[in-house]
């Protein structure tokens, strides 16, 4: 796979998880911010 696919396939991967991260807080009542810090893919 080249290094540009993996990079996109991490990007949407992440993604994903920040936005769901932003709908559990708009749920919640809180400030719908999702955060993701990641290092190799960590």
């Amino acid at each position: 796979m080249s290094d540009l696919l993996a990079s996109r396939k991490e990007y949407s991967f992440w993604m994903k998880e920040a936005l769901h991260l932003a709908g559990r807080a708009y749920n919640e009542g809180e400030v719908p911010v999702g955060a993701i810090v990641t290092c190799h893919d960590r």
